[in-house]
């Protein structure tokens, strides 16, 4: 398949008419792949951006899940080809239950899971559910093991955040990547953390990844949507 971005939606915000209408759009912009959460009662680690709009999708829908899983039920139905990735957090997975998501994500067939439990990423992988795994700016060799353990995943390869250091003759995404990919890493690589314009993200598939995920940037602009169709058509150009 060839190199995509991965551009993150916050399922129910606004509305969830309007993320079916801005899925409608991304598609028409020619987006393939984009990544969906289901909004999470303590999303304490995410940016105040993503706890604002959830907070906000919980208050109008409540705290149960089928709103959101028919909402990707119905993206799924009307394009049939778009790879959909989905974020896990413990409290939907704890609502949902572990064996009823398992059925969602195989009804819908979503391309990965980003869920931090080990316990449930080894049920998802038991299912032939793709799951992600880590490999941060220091490019441990742990990651890369528990990277090359498991071949029903997709790899993380995050870019420099402050907080960790790079080893001597990595700190590229194309000698990071490389060195993954020697080390014995077969699963798919999608750059993470910080991609904010296309020539950052023209770094990442120059380098050989097979994708790249754009966090909040994109949702930043939905209120000035001819701001918004001109970055995406920037980033799409890089993905053709």
């Amino acid at each position: 398949m060839r190199f995509r971005p991965v551009f993150y939606i916050i399922n129910g915000w606004p509305t969830i008419e309007k993320t079916k209408e801005m899925v409608d759009n991304y598609v028409a912009h020619g987006v393939c792949a984009l990544q969906f959460d289901m909004p999470s009662a303590d999303p304490s680690r995410e940016s105040e951006f993503i706890q604002e709009r959830m907070r906000s999708a919980r208050n109008l829908y409540g705290s149960g899940y089928e709103v959101y899983m028919d909402a990707l039920r119905e993206i799924r139905k009307k394009h049939p080809n778009l790879e959909i990735h989905l974020v896990l957090y413990p409290d939907v997975i704890e609502t949902i239950g572990l064996e009823r998501f398992g059925d969602f994500c195989k009804e819908i067939e979503v391309y990965s899971v980003l869920a931090m439990d080990p316990e449930i990423m080894r049920y998802l992988n038991g299912r032939g559910i793709a799951t992600a795994t880590f490999i941060g700016y220091d490019t441990s060799e742990k990651a890369i093991e528990l990277a090359k353990a498991n071949d029903n995943q997709i790899v993380f390869l995050s870019n420099k955040n402050g907080r960790t250091e790079p080893r001597p003759g990595l700190t590229t995404w194309k000698e990071r990547v490389a060195y993954i990919r020697k080390a014995g890493v077969k699963a798919p690589v999608f750059g993470v953390t910080g991609i904010s314009t296309a020539e950052e993200l023209n770094e990442v598939k120059q380098a050989g990844a097979d994708g790249a995920y754009i966090g909040t940037i994109m949702m930043k602009l939905w209120d000035r949507e001819p701001e918004l169709w001109k970055t995406l058509d920037a980033f799409q150009q890089i993905a053709e």
